[in-house]
């Protein structure tokens, strides 16, 4: 029996990467002295150019180690129900190394527990950033086959959107973090990679359940076209690779918008489309300038009857897509609400420049 649970339910199945949330009212109100003690990081912000994106792309990460989703209990050679994990393992934990050899993905944990019989393995496990070492009995579920009896899963993969692209050719995308579907915990990564996606289809939100891009990734190593270094909360940040489509182009790039510039009123998104990246005119309808609430931090309410018609607003894939005002770039879609697809939520393009001067050691 293979632990590993399967991410989609149904292949291909676009993961959830705009999580659903129900609105909250935004009062606008610009904090005193907004302008006042800039920092390093914000001056070099505001004169930064951005080349914008909106492409839709699939995301393949690797786990840093095995994650663990929870334990179960297995069926013995004789009929016996154990389950050998329990009460020593957690959700949420990454093991590492199983007797002290690393392990990256299931087939090589299963092949340390046959190899080892009815010995005791050690799992080198990480727990909220600390190491253990815990030691557990597999049980023999058949012949020269055992089991620790805990579901792990080591990848993860969906679309999303490819926000923008700096002049150092690094990108950004989504605007929030990978999170696990069972146990909604950040994705720790040691990898990955971006990928070109054929989208097939958009399915329609409906009442209290959001839309979403419907497709597959196209994957092999020739097809590969950027790597992941990092999954954070305001978005996945990596390199492209040499001659990417998506390369940086200064005619194509804007200026930042910082959040102080920022105002209610017209604005646009930019997403892909049937096959198609193109701009869509929204409305901003709410800003919290004190950035007080992670990834909402304004309202973005569709204007564009050309995306009202072929989607309903904003669907699931859509995450990422950049927020234009002014001819800046001031965000990305973040968050769609749950009970009015027309309606989503942004962060701040600040907040992610800032989080990719930390992921590149510029801070």
């Amino acid at each position: 029996m293979n632990n590993r649970k399967i991410f989609f339910k149904v292949l291909p199945v676009v993961l959830m990467l705009i999580i659903c949330v129900t609105g909250i009212y935004f009062k606008v109100s610009r904090p005193l002295g907004c302008d006042e003690g800039k920092s390093v990081s914000s001056n070099m912000i505001r004169t930064k150019k951005l080349m914008p994106v909106g492409a839709a792309v699939g995301i393949h990460i690797q786990t840093d180690g095995l994650m663990v989703l929870g334990t179960a209990d297995i069926s013995t050679v004789s009929g016996e129900k154990v389950s050998p994990a329990k009460n020593l393992v957690k959700s949420g934990d990454y093991i590492v190394a199983v007797n002290g050899k690393k392990v990256s993905n299931t087939a090589q944990m299963e092949e340390i527990l046959n190899a080892s019989g009815e010995k005791t393995v050690e799992l080198t496990v990480l727990r909220d950033d600390q190491s253990l070492e815990i030691r557990i009995n597999p049980a023999k579920t058949g012949e020269n086959a055992y089991k620790a009896g805990i579901w792990i899963r080591d990848d993860t993969q969906g679309i999303g959107t490819l926000s923008f692209i700096d002049e150092k050719n690094r990108f950004a995308a989504l605007g929030h973090g990978i999170t696990d579907v069972d146990t909604g915990d950040m994705i720790q990564i040691s990898g990955g990679g971006l990928y070109p996606a054929n989208v097939y289809a958009i399915v329609r939100g409906g009442s209290n359940q959001p839309g979403e891009m419907v497709g597959h990734i196209l994957y092999g190593q020739t097809k590969k076209f950027a790597m992941i270094k990092d999954n954070t909360s305001e978005g996945i940040y990596g390199t492209l690779s040499e001659n990417c489509v998506y390369a940086y182009d200064e005619k194509n790039a804007l200026n930042v918008g910082l959040k102080e510039e920022m105002h209610i009123g017209e604005a646009s998104i930019r997403c892909q489309i049937d096959g198609v990246i193109d701009d869509y005119d929204v409305w901003i309808s709410g800003i919290d300038f004190n950035g007080s609430n992670k990834n909402k931090d304004f309202v973005i309410e569709v204007k564009d009857k050309r995306l009202l018609d072929a989607t309903g607003g904003i669907v699931q894939g859509m995450s990422g897509s950049p927020v234009i005002q002014d001819n800046k770039i001031v965000g990305v879609v973040t968050h769609v609400f749950l009970n009015n697809a027309g309606k989503g939520y942004g962060i701040f393009i600040e907040k992610m420049l800032e989080r990719e001067m930390a992921v590149f050691g510029e801070e």
